[in-house]
């Protein structure tokens, strides 16, 4: 599963981290320039609430962050043909959240990640790697989740209309 999170400080910005690892490849894969919105698999015995509050602290180092809802589509994926004796393809469900607080607290807690940044939603596409990522983003744009929550909502946050609640590990 993976997580869209807007920055309720900073009106139309995104989170995003920096892969330099590829641990679900090897411990040793290195890869660089890798921008991705944060993501992970599920262990088992957990639920996707459980890994994605388990993901964001590795990744984020952080887990204030308010889950506003599951987005109705899916990253869809092949892996390269030199991985696919190991793995096809995957589905990664998506996840909307919001994140409250100024990013000093955002400090990656995996060898995975490298970097993590506030982007303007205007940069990130130029950042991100992957189309089905970027093709993510745009839908999310469309269902009018990555505005200024005030203009959403009217000046309630879009997060409380829903009931949803913090992430905790």
């Amino acid at each position: 599963m993976g997580a869209i999170i807007r920055c309720t400080r900073r009106p139309r910005h995104i989170i995003l981290v920096k892969k330099i690892r590829r641990e679900d490849i090897s411990p040793t894969a290195i890869t660089s320039d890798e921008w991705d919105i944060p993501k992970g698999g599920v262990k088992k015995g957990e639920t996707e609430k459980d890994a994605l509050a388990r993901e964001l602290k590795e990744e984020l180092g952080s887990n204030d962050f308010r889950l506003v809802k599951r987005l109705p589509f899916s990253i869809c994926f092949d892996f390269p043909p030199s991985l696919q004796k190991r793995f096809k393809g995957q589905a990664t469900r998506l996840y909307f959240l919001e994140y409250r607080g100024d990013g000093s607290g955002l400090k990656p807690a995996s060898p995975e990640i490298g970097e993590v940044r506030i982007v303007p939603l205007s940069e990130a596409n130029r950042l991100l790697r992957f189309k089905e990522t970027i093709d993510a983003i745009e839908k999310a744009k469309k269902l009018k989740l990555l505005q200024d929550c005030k203009r959403v909502t009217g000046g309630a946050c879009f997060s409380r209309r829903l009931g949803a609640f913090r992430l905790r590990t």
